[in-house]
């Protein structure tokens, strides 16, 4: 019932309210813990009340849908930070997921985090050559990449005193500009 009316709030646009309930979901398996012969307890229910593996099954489901839920709500309100951990939790318990891993790469390319970008949008891709959310986040990528590398280049060519003919001659007047200015004092 919470899944339900978490996406209901979804789709009329109500993020935050659509979190709620998908915290409910959440409250909900939080007291499933296993005991020594990998039986779980059903929440709220004590220690004599022993889960099926069916049940098992479903608490997992609840806990996925959770994750995966909530990582979109963030991702729509630009918590991407929260959205990349909500992804982790989910893709810890289907690391295939294609959802998860675009949605956590997208948000790691936001942050800056352009090797982890990569992992999750080429392990996507993998999964999903035709998705062309994929595809296009993948071209951000690359553009980034690219800025990245021209910066780093430009910084090291500095470092070492390697800099190129156009550095030499940008920085060549400005010596000439302060040296009359030296002068006049």
């Amino acid at each position: 019932q919470f899944r339900e009316a978490g996406k209901a709030h979804f789709q009329a646009g109500d993020y935050k309210a659509a979190m709620a309930e998908y915290h409910k979901i959440n409250m909900y398996v939080r007291g499933y813990t296993m005991n020594s012969s990998a039986e779980g307890v059903i929440p709220g229910r004590g220690g004599s009340n022993k889960a099926t593996p069916d049940q098992l099954e479903k608490l997992n489901e609840l806990k996925f849908v959770h994750f995966t839920n909530l990582s979109l709500c963030h991702l729509k309100l630009g918590n991407v930070e929260k959205c990349i951990a909500n992804c982790s939790e989910a893709l810890e318990m289907e690391p295939a997921n294609v959802k998860c891993l675009y949605r956590r790469g997208k948000c790691r390319l936001e942050v800056g985090d352009l090797d982890g970008a990569s992992n999750d949008l080429q392990h996507a891709a993998k999964l999903d050559a035709t998705n062309r959310e994929i595809a296009h986040e993948l071209k951000r990528l690359k553009v980034k990449q690219a800025e990245q590398d021209r910066k780093q280049s430009k910084f090291y060519s500095k470092m070492f005193g390697g800099g190129s003919a156009t550095t030499a001659a940008t920085d060549a007047p400005a010596a000439d500009s302060a040296a009359p200015a030296s002068s006049a004092v």
